[in-house]
């Protein structure tokens, strides 16, 4: 007799997927040293050395700190759960964001690692983006760079793809789930047809994008 194959109860055998997004907050840092340190030896605007000091001393970092800090508080403590109803965000046992299925507006893949309603940005801030584009160009560039890099540490270069990662929104919230390996990209493949639509596939999903978005303002424990 042929065996009746056994559907997965995603709340006995849920899917979790570690998050891993702001460490690319924190990496675009790091694409900045080189220069940093080459503006430092050579001083080609020749500023006073003071100034110089100061400027990349003092304010850079303090620029820098907000994007590094939530790499280092979220380390090793996040992960999205997929179950029956609904997919939710965790800090160790703090729930910071939760789609229930059936308030879900879109489903889209994506490369951006914007998690999260707060690193929305103002108006003034997207118009300033747009002047400064070739900046905005460079730091997408980097983060194409750093995800090329993460994929083939955790699961070799093949299982890289452009839009590796999946974003979930309703109203008023939004989750980004990135799979760090294939099985797990197939488990979301699978898990998004089950409970979502029998017709969808990720690869076929539109794509979403975004010129900038801020650093995380996640206020832990609050809804």
């Amino acid at each position: 007799m042929e065996t009746v194959r056994q559907l997965r109860d995603y709340d006995k055998n849920p899917i979790i997927i570690k998050d891993y997004n702001p460490l690319f907050l924190a990496a675009y840092n790091l694409y900045f040293i080189p220069l940093i340190i080459y503006i430092y030896i050579f001083n080609p605007g020749g500023t006073s050395s003071s100034s110089l000091s100061f400027g990349l001393l003092v304010v850079v970092p303090a620029i820098m700190m907000p994007y590094i800090r939530p790499y280092f508080n979220a380390k090793d403590k996040r992960k999205i759960v997929l179950s029956n109803d609904s997919i939710t965000f965790y800090h160790e046992d703090i729930v910071l964001e939760k789609i229930a299925i059936e308030d879900i507006t879109d489903i889209k893949k994506t490369y951006s690692d914007y998690y999260h309603k707060s690193q929305d940005v103002n108006k003034v801030i997207k118009v300033i983006t747009y002047i400064l584009f070739p900046l905005a160009i460079s730091i997408h560039l980097a983060l194409l760079i750093s995800k090329v890099i993460f994929h083939t540490y955790h699961d070799g270069y093949k299982s890289y793809r452009f839009f590796d990662a999946i974003i979930i929104f309703s109203d008023t919230r939004v989750i980004n789930i990135l799979p760090s390996k294939l099985s797990q990209y197939e488990e979301l493949n699978s898990y998004f047809k089950k409970q979502i639509d029998q017709s969808m596939g990720i690869e076929n999903l539109d794509t979403y994008f975004e010129v900038s978005h801020y650093y995380e303002k996640i206020n832990q424990g609050e809804d």
